[in-house]
C-alpha cells in the first residue's frame, strides 16, 4: 500500500487534496499538513474547499482555494482527506472523481472505500493522526508547520485527548509531533479557548434552550439559520455547539438539529456505551460509535427532532440502559 501510495504521488504533478463540506479542525489541518508535505516533494498542490473556513480557523495559516461552478479543474491526483463517502465531498464530488488517480485517507468506521486507493483507519481519532503515521511509514521529512498542523488536528477530534478515541498510540504520536519547533499550547488555545463575543452569546443562547428526555440520557438542542443570523456566526464557526449538551451530568446520548438552507442536519455524540453511528445510520449518515451525523430532506425542524429523539430512545433500550 505504502509503495503503490508513493509511486501514485511520485507520477502526479498536479494535485488536488479535499476535506469534507463545512471542514472542521481535523479536515483542514489534514489538508493544509498534506500541502505542505507535497509541495516541499515539489508538486504543484491545491487545497480545494467547499466554502470558506470559519473565522476561527484563521490561526492556522493554511493556503486553500474556494471551489466555483465556473472554473474547470483537472489533476493528476486527488485526495480525499476526512470524507467517509463521497457525498462529504459536496460539490467537488466530480472533481474528485475526474481526476487520473484518487486516494482516501480516513478514520471514519462507515468509510466505504470510495477510492482507488483507500487509508481508511477507524480505531484512530483522527485523519490528522493516520497522516502522521502514513508520513512516518513513508520516511518522509516534515517541516515544523507541518508538525503543528498535524498535532492541531489531533487535539481537534479527540477534544485535546480527553475522548474516548485517544489510545497510547496517539500519545506517542502526539509526543514526537511536540518536538518540533511550535508553541502546542498556543494551538490548543486558539483551538479551544478563543471565542469570538457573538459565539459566546449564541452559546448562551443554546445553553438556555436544551431540552431533556428519557429522565435526561438525551440532551438535545437545535437551531436554525435565522438564530444563526440573528448571532452574526457562521455556519463553519458553530460546529462544536454539539459540545454543550454533551456536557450536561447524566447525558447519554447528545443531539444537535438544526435547520440550514431548507436542510436538517443532526450531529450526535455519546457518553457511555450507545453507539451513535447506528442512530445516524438510521437517517442515511454515519460516522464513529460514539460521534456521527446525518442530514435529512424533506422534513421540518420539530419533526426531524421527534424522529431522532424516537431513534436515540430506541439505541438506549438496546444497550440496556
Amino acid at each position: 500500500m505504502i509503495d503503490k501510495i508513493k509511486n501514485l504521488i511520485d507520477a502526479s504533478e498536479n494535485i488536488v487534496v479535499l476535506g469534507h463540506v463545512n471542514a472542521d479542525g481535523d479536515s483542514l489541518c489534514s489538508a493544509y499538513a498534506l500541502k505542505d508535505v507535497l509541495s516541499s516533494m515539489h508538486k504543484k498542490v491545491v487545497c480545494l474547499h467547499e466554502e470558506k473556513p470559519g473565522d476561527k480557523y484563521a490561526f492556522l495559516q493554511g493556503e486553500y482555494v474556494v471551489f466555483s461552478e465556473d472554473d474547470k479543474y483537472e489533476f493528476d491526483l486527488a485526495i480525499a482527506v476526512d470524507c467517509g463517502d463521497e457525498s462529504r465531498l459536496g460539490s467537488r464530488t466530480d472533481v474528485f472523481k475526474k481526476a487520473l488517480h484518487t486516494i482516501n485517507i480516513d478514520h471514519h468506521r462507515t468509510n466505504n472505500n470510495f477510492a482507488e486507493v483507500n487509508i481508511v483507519k477507524a480505531d484512530y481519532c483522527a485523519a490528522a493522526e493516520v497522516l502522521a503515521e502514513l508520513f512516518s511509514k513513508m520516511k518522509l521529512d516534515i517541516s515544523h508547520n507541518a508538525a503543528r498542523l498535524l498535532y492541531t488536528g489531533i487535539m481537534s477530534d479527540s477534544g485535546c485527548l480527553k475522548f474516548s478515541n485517544t489510545t497510547p498510540s496517539t500519545l506517542r504520536i502526539v509526543a514526537d509531533l511536540m518536538e518540533y519547533d511550535f508553541d502546542h499550547a498556543e494551538m490548543t488555545r486558539m483551538l479551544f479557548d478563543n471565542k469570538s463575543m457573538e459565539l459566546t452569546k449564541l452559546s448562551g443562547y443554546v445553553m438556555n434552550n436544551i431540552e431533556s428526555f428519557e429522565d435526561g440520557k438525551i440532551t438535545l438542542i437545535s437551531t436554525d439559520s435565522e438564530v444563526l443570523s440573528k448571532y452574526n456566526v457562521q455556519e463553519c464557526d458553530a460546529n462544536d455547539l454539539i459540545n454543550i449538551p454533551r456536557s450536561i451530568a447524566g447525558s447519554e446520548i447528545a443531539i444537535e438539529v438544526k435547520e440550514r438552507g431548507g436542510k436538517i442536519r443532526v450531529s450526535l455524540r455519546s457518553n457511555g456505551s450507545a453507539q451513535v453511528d447506528r442512530i445516524a445510520g438510521a437517517f442515511g449518515g454515519g460516522g464513529h460509535l460514539k460521534a456521527a451525523g446525518a442530514t435529512m430532506e424533506g422534513m421540518t425542524l420539530e419533526n426531524a427532532k421527534v424522529a431522532v429523539i424516537a431513534a436515540a430512545a430506541e439505541e438506549l433500550k438496546r444497550c440496556g440502559i
